[in-house]
Parts: structure tokens; C-alpha cells; sequence
């Protein structure tokens, strides 16, 4: 103690062991000590309950329990006496705390260690509601596999597959939840065990969940992402769209539903509804602002294929365009990266013998520096293309396949400028990249 005099865990014996003891002095210094480093010790207020079982004292120790999730504190406290071997004052806390599936299983678990009757506690456990359960401490793994024992309820593999996930054991998580089966009436155990990604099943456990919280909008997103993923870009759309529709005010299934549009080539639909969304604005909220720069791109590239130039370039103009209801701000000038809107823009002059301004544009492109800023790549990768076609134009190809290299060797861990380069060199990429630039860069390579 001398050594570590503020060692809370061996205050706590010390407090423990007084009480034993019958000496009430004593333990009130050390409580006091406590109290002394830690003004809110929820166990300092339980022992003088302990002392002094009455309602004012338990209402001293319950009332000082506030947090936003008291059951968790209750345990806490329960499994710090269980670790001490109090099982009776482990079991006094949990007789204070809300009613939950993983109290009640603690609490059938310690009237078994101490060889009293459990059945009654495990009923209710398996008969509570599995919302806002969330098993994290190591201790809960011994309680929940005596659980799985004593009956074949869902609930205990549930929260013991839970905490097996938590803890990155993956196939023995895998493992409970198949065991679970299809009994659970509880969309969230279906969007957990999708989660995992068990295979075949996922789909499956994603339209169960859907179809047991309809209008829990989180579900129906993971489902029409889940067919995102999987590159069925109509079967999103059926799935997004009537819930959007029958939900508008919901700005985050209002972006999914202009990304699925856009996924399906409805470029037009997809402007036309983020004119009508609020971001609210967040940190890193570039998505809806992205949406909108991808879509208004591939409208002025739909124009270019029908030598709709002049269409074409305000469509191009558009797309410069940072509109406020998408929830990020436009970035000082020196930082905007516009080298593929140029590109294009130079493009549409060529065709239209504008041939100052596309040289004009030429000159724009080699002056941007890509840069990082604070450990940030503060440019957009996917346009290094543009600038080595762009270099190739004044330089010629050695010049510009140089400078791709020296992108490349400097930024080595970008996916993105390894396959600039490799479509410069005209090689086959394997590489499957998600990025709306080079979606924009692809089809635009389709006009040549």
C-alpha cells in the first residue's frame, strides 16, 4: 500500500476485508481515501450501503448512477466483487440493476456457484429482451457458455457469438451464430450475423432483418449496400428508392439512393434529388458534393458522344460547382484540384476550334502540383492521368510516362497512380478500384 498508495483495487480489499472484520472505523478511512482520489467511486457509495442497508443508502448509491447505459455500471461493480470471490455482494448489485438478459444470466450463474436454486433467473434471461445487450468483459464468457449448457435458447449463443467477435475469434463467433438458426424474432441478430459475412446466407439475414423493422432505415440500407457490393445495381434500387420515397426527410438514405441512381446510369434523376437533399454538414461529409461532381461529368461526357459540345461544357461548369445543400464547403482556390474538368473543357474546345483556349487549358493542367498537406494527399490521384496526357500534348511521351514515375514513386502506397500509370503504358490492370474520378476517366476513354 505504501508503495502504491493510490491503488484503488487494493484500497478496495483493504475496505472489503475491514467489513469482514466487523470494523466500521477502519473501512470508513479507506472509503474516505477513495473518495479522496475518486469523488464518483460508485463502489465506495455501495459499501456504506452494505454498512447500512436502507433506502436512503441504497438511494445514495443508485442516484449517483447516470450514464447513458446504467446496467453496464451495475455489472461492472458485480464482476469486480465475483473477481474477489464476494459472490453475495456481487449478487446484491445485480438485485439493484435494471432488468437485462445479461443481468439475469449473472445472476443465474452465481445462484449455481453458490448452490442455489437458478431456474427462475435463467427463464427471465431467456425470456428478456436481447436490445441493448452488449456482452464485452471476459468474465461474461464463462457465464454465457454455462448458459448455452443449461438450455437450447438463442439468446446465451447470441451474446457469446457477440463477444467472440469482439474478441477477433471469428470462427467460433461464425460457429454460434449459424447455431442460432432462424429462430430469432430480432431484426439486429440478422444484421449481425450478415456482418460476419457468413456467405450465402447474408442476403438472406439482410431481407429477414428488413422484413422484421420495416421501417428501420438502417436495415434497409445494409441491404441495398450489401447489393452495392455485389454489383446489383438494379436490385439496390428496388430496395432504396421506395423507402426514400416514403421517407424524404432522411438525408443518409436520401445520399444512398442518388448513389444507387447513379450506379444505374440514371445521372439526371441523381442531380435532380441531391438538389433536394440537406446534408447536414460532419466531418469528411464529401460524399454528397462528390455524387453531385460524378454525375454532372458523365452528363457532359452523355453530351460529348453526340458532339453536343457547347451542352456538354455547361454541364462541365456545373460540376464545378461546391452547392451548399450537400454539406461541404468549397476549398481555398489553390487547393481545388479541376484537372480532369479542364481536360474535358480542352477537349470540347479542340472540337470546337477554340484552339487558344484549349492551349489556354494545357498550360492550367501542368501548373497544378499535386501535394501533401499535413500527412494528407491533398489532390485527386485519379487526376495524374489527366496531367501525363496533358504532358504528353507539350512534351511528348518520355516526358510524361518521367513524370507518371516520379508520381508513382513518391506516392507508392496509391492504388490509384499505380493505375494511371499502367493505363498511360496501355497494360491491362487487375485492379479493381472504386473511385468516381476513375469512373469518370473510363467512360470518358470509351470516346476516343
Amino acid at each position: 500500500m505504501d508503495f502504491n498508495r493510490y491503488d484503488i483495487t487494493a484500497l478496495q480489499n483493504e475496505a472489503i476485508a475491514y467489513r469482514y472484520q466487523g470494523n466500521k472505523q477502519a473501512a470508513g478511512k479507506v472509503l474516505d481515501t477513495i473518495l479522496s482520489f475518486d469523488p464518483l467511486n460508485h463502489f465506495v457509495q455501495f459499501e456504506k450501503y452494505l454498512w447500512q442497508p436502507t433506502e436512503e443508502s441504497k438511494n445514495a448509491f443508485t442516484s449517483m448512477i447516470r450514464d447513458e447505459l446504467p446496467v453496464e455500471t451495475y455489472l461492472e461493480l458485480a464482476v469486480n466483487y465475483y473477481n474477489k470471490s464476494c459472490y453475495d455482494e456481487s449478487k446484491q448489485a445485480l438485485a439493484l440493476a435494471p432488468q437485462n438478459a445479461l443481468v439475469y444470466y449473472w445472476q443465474a450463474y452465481l445462484q449455481n456457484k453458490t448452490d442455489k436454486p437458478y431456474a427462475e433467473y435463467l427463464a427471465k434471461a431467456n425470456n428478456s429482451s436481447p436490445a441493448f445487450v452488449f456482452p464485452f468483459r471476459s468474465e461474461d464468457e464463462e457465464v454465457l457458455q454455462w448458459a448455452i449448457k443449461q438450455s437450447a435458447n438463442w439468446q446465451p449463443k447470441y451474446y457469446l457469438a457477440l463477444l467472440y467477435k469482439d474478441r477477433d475469434r471469428i470462427a467460433e463467433s461464425k460457429k454460434l451464430f449459424a447455431d442460432c438458426g432462424n429462430e430469432p424474432q430480432f431484426a439486429p441478430f440478422y444484421a449481425a450475423r450478415a456482418a460476419m459475412v457468413m456467405g450465402a446466407t447474408d442476403i438472406t439475414d439482410l431481407k429477414k432483418a428488413v422484413s422484421l423493422k420495416p421501417g428501420e432505415w438502417r436495415y434497409t440500407k445494409l441491404l441495398a449496400e450489401y447489393e452495392v457490393d455485389h454489383n446489383q445495381y438494379a436490385n439496390a434500387l428496388a430496395v432504396i428508392q421506395p423507402f426514400y420515397q416514403s421517407h424524404p426527410d432522411n438525408y443518409i438514405m436520401g445520399i444512398l439512393n442518388a448513389k444507387v441512381l447513379l450506379l444505374n446510369k440514371r445521372y439526371k434523376d441523381c442531380t435532380d434529388l441531391l438538389t433536394k437533399i440537406n446534408i447536414l454538414p460532419f466531418e469528411g461529409a464529401t460524399i454528397g458534393r462528390e455524387l453531385f461532381h460524378e454525375a454532372e461529368l458523365m452528363q457532359a461526357i452523355d453530351n460529348m458522344s453526340v458532339k453536343r459540345y457547347s451542352v456538354a461544357l455547361t454541364y462541365i461548369d456545373a460540376a464545378k460547382q461546391w452547392p451548399e445543400n450537400l454539406g461541404v464547403g468549397k476549398p481555398y482556390a489553390e487547393n481545388l484540384d479541376e484537372r480532369l474538368e479542364d481536360w474535358m473543357t480542352y477537349l470540347c474546345y479542340q472540337q470546337t476550334g477554340k484552339t487558344a483556349r484549349a492551349t489556354a487549358l494545357l498550360q492550367k493542367i501542368t501548373a497544378f502540383k499535386p501535394k501533401i498537406e499535413n500527412t494528407v494527399i491533398d489532390f485527386l490521384p485519379a487526376n495524374d492521368l489527366v496531367t501525363a496526357w496533358d504532358i504528353e500534348k507539350l512534351s511528348g511521351k518520355q516526358k510524361a510516362a518521367a513524370w507518371l514515375d516520379g508520381q508513382v514513386k513518391q506516392f507508392a502506397d496509391s492504388q490509384i497512380i499505380i493505375w494511371c500509370k499502367q493505363v498511360f503504358e496501355h497494360k491491362e490492370s487487375s485492379a479493381v478500384i472504386n473511385d468516381p474520378e476513375v469512373r469518370v476517366l473510363q467512360r470518358l476513354m470509351q470516346l476516343k
